[in-house]
């Protein structure tokens, strides 16, 4: 699908304010398990009313610069729908660049559409242009944390969204996003431990962040679980070894047949801090298969040796886990029809 620069109209707008796409009180949102507070439930809502996009056009055949010329067009979307019985589809598209892991996950079911990005500098135009040639829209536009998210807001500029979701933590770099996107007439929300999105049989429940628990980045991470009809599914983005061990304390745990392997499987070092944690979490979420994003690995290490995911991957290979590289492979799609599932090359 051709990418498309989202501005809404001043009608348009009040149109989604008043179905609970778009807008409302951005900053007094705060949910979470503890202080007092009630997390927050958000029933999802297909973008549905005729909305004016921007268009951006080609420059070339290339899949690498989406051109700077726009075209205006009024689509119409009031047809789109999803359901309980639609197949789930999961991408895991690799953004990084040569120094930094990144990704892409877009969950799809039906007609709406769900984006997780971590996307390092120089990878802007790429991330563009496949969320955009795999999405129409995004109904939520999901950023987990700050680390190395250098171009994580030309996304927010240029893919078609109706809800960003950060993590409920005071952070720089994150207010900053929290702004471009308020900018673009994007509704912003903070999310923390319990908060959900949920929707045609599909639930996200997020894990963490704690809130007021940690002072870092990566401990203040989003990661949530996943569940559609008899699936489910951790995915762990950027957290580490602090906020693991909290998870493994208070018990929020659940089994899962499929897991994304912790901030891309760099979390822990031969012999130091983050081993035990991740050890007992992953022993408790006990998955079928784990999907390391980020740069290729290679699985044929027996050892671990340099690459601290060569911990995580010896740990899946002796608990016969099947291992999946989104760098090795590019792109990975898991499709659930309400049945089976299956993991292949995107």
């Amino acid at each position: 699908m051709a990418g498309k620069l989202l501005i809404f109209t001043s009608i348009v707008l009040i149109v989604l304010l008043l179905a609970g796409c778009i807008g409302g009180d951005n900053n007094n949102k705060s949910g979470f398990f503890g202080g007092g507070e009630t997390p927050i439930t958000y029933n999802f809502t297909i973008l549905s009313e005729t909305e004016v996009l921007y268009k951006p056009t080609l420059k070339n055949d290339t899949h690498k610069k989406p051109g700077l010329e726009i075209n205006k067009s009024a689509i119409n979307l009031s047809n789109y729908t999803a359901t309980e019985n639609d197949t789930l589809r999961i991408m895991f598209i690799d953004m990084s660049n040569n120094d930094e892991d990144g990704r892409i996950i877009l969950i799809s079911k039906g007609d709406f559409d769900i984006g997780v990005i971590n996307i390092p500098e120089g990878k802007g135009e790429d991330a563009v242009f496949y969320l955009t040639k795999y999405a129409d829209d995004l109904e939520y536009l999901i950023v987990p944390s700050s680390i190395n998210g250098e171009d994580d807001g030309a996304v927010i500029e240029s893919v078609p969204t109706a809800t960003a979701v950060f993590p409920d933590y005071n952070d720089a770099d994150i207010n900053s996003l929290k702004s471009k996107a308020q900018g673009m007439n994007i509704s912003v929300k903070k999310f923390a431990k319990g908060d959900i999105i949920t929707g045609a049989g599909l639930t996200l429940r997020f894990a963490t962040p704690y809130k007021d628990a940690f002072i870092d980045a990566r401990n203040n991470a989003l990661s949530f679980y996943l569940n559609d009809r008899n699936f489910s599914m951790f995915i762990a983005n950027d957290i580490i070894e602090g906020v693991v061990g909290r998870i493994v304390s208070t018990g929020d745990y659940q089994k899962v047949q499929v897991m994304t392997v912790p901030s891309y499987g760099r979390a822990a070092t031969q012999g130091g801090t983050g081993t035990s944690p991740m050890t007992v979490l992953m022993d408790h979420l006990s998955p079928e298969a784990a999907i390391f994003e980020g740069r290729g690995i290679n699985f044929d290490r027996t050892e671990v040796v340099e690459d601290p995911r060569d911990f995580f991957s010896r740990y899946f290979k002796i608990r016969d886990i099947k291992r999946y590289s989104v760098g090795n492979e590019k792109q990975l799609v898991l499709r659930y029809d309400g049945n089976m599932y299956n993991i292949t090359k995107g």
